[in-house]
């Protein structure tokens, strides 16, 4: 984990939420893009409050968030995340 994420991760008041951020990090080695992405899109709170706590982890792993506006659920895909095999 680099200096970058620790400055990522010291803006997190709530201990658990912190220490499951830095779990993934280390677990999904993730650059610190991807850490920013996944706590602005609340993957901590999303999890916590699911039914389907592997389908959104899966999701993350992929570079898919859901976020949900006020007028329904928007599914953001990040590009820079995926590779696509046989290209």
């Amino acid at each position: 984990m680099t200096w970058s994420h620790i400055c990522e991760l010291i803006k997190i008041d709530d201990e658990l939420e912190r220490s499951f951020y830095e779990k993934e990090c280390y677990k999904e080695k993730w650059d610190v893009r991807t850490l920013r992405r996944q706590m602005d899109s609340a993957l901590f709170l999303r999890l916590a409050t699911s039914r389907d706590k592997e389908g959104i982890l899966a999701l993350a792993r992929e570079g898919i968030t859901y976020e949900k506006p006020e007028d329904g659920y928007e599914v953001t895909y990040d590009h820079h995340q995926s590779s696509i095999s046989g290209l």
